[in-house]
């Protein structure tokens, strides 16, 4: 079984398997190689960004842990953006889809990121989210009755039934994504750091394990 992780999320698996520091050993075999849809002069899977770093960390934690499948998949990165404002144009995100639709051992592919509604990004998702489904909806609205396609919204940890978003009520389902404790990219003295983190991309990544 192989996990493809799309975007943002997928950046950081590798900046968590480099020689960088502790989190390396929870991912060791677990990496198939990286892709780079970002359109960089020097292609690389850094997260230069920081949002990679907290939702891949929730993903390596389950996974130090042995628990749910993120036990036994092998993950392939692919990242969307090359700039620190973390900003992904329309010609990326399509690339990125494109790119990981490309590979036919992929069982589960995780789009963490979110951008403003527009007519050519919804055109964009419905050609490349057709092409994995083999539907002709998009989600988020549109999800429940595309067959292995759910659209995760953030719940209140401290109270699961109330929504963290309004804009999540056309989602397929909620899972609890605040008071999350995540990593932080480190510091200027390369010491890693925890924080706490929230939203549907931390809800995916719980979700995901």
């Amino acid at each position: 079984m192989s996990l493809s992780l799309l975007p943002t999320q997928a950046s950081l698996l590798s900046n968590l398997t480099s020689s960088r520091g502790p989190p390396r050993t929870v991912l060791v075999g677990k990496l198939l190689g990286g892709h780079d849809a970002s359109g960089s002069l020097s292609p690389s899977v850094e997260d230069i960004h920081g949002h990679v770093t907290g939702m891949s960390s929730t993903i390596a934690a389950r996974i130090n842990n042995c628990i749910g499948i993120a036990g036994i998949v092998k993950i392939r990165p692919i990242r969307l953006v090359g700039t620190p404002t973390g900003n992904a144009t329309e010609r990326q995100v399509k690339k990125a889809w494109e790119m990981a639709n490309k590979f036919n051992d992929s069982d589960v592919l995780v789009y963490a990121a979110g951008e403003p509604f527009t007519k050519d990004m919804s055109m964009m998702y419905k050609r490349v989210i057709t092409e994995a489904a083999g539907e002709v909806e998009i989600p988020c609205s549109s999800a429940n009755s595309m067959p292995g396609v759910v659209c995760v919204a953030a719940t209140l940890t401290a109270n699961p039934m109330v929504l963290l978003s309004e804009a999540s009520l056309l989602a397929s389902f909620g899972v609890p994504g605040t008071e999350v404790m995540v990593a932080e990219m480190r510091n200027e003295v390369g010491q890693w750091q925890y924080g706490k983190g929230q939203g549907s991309s931390c809800a995916t990544a719980i979700l995901v394990v």
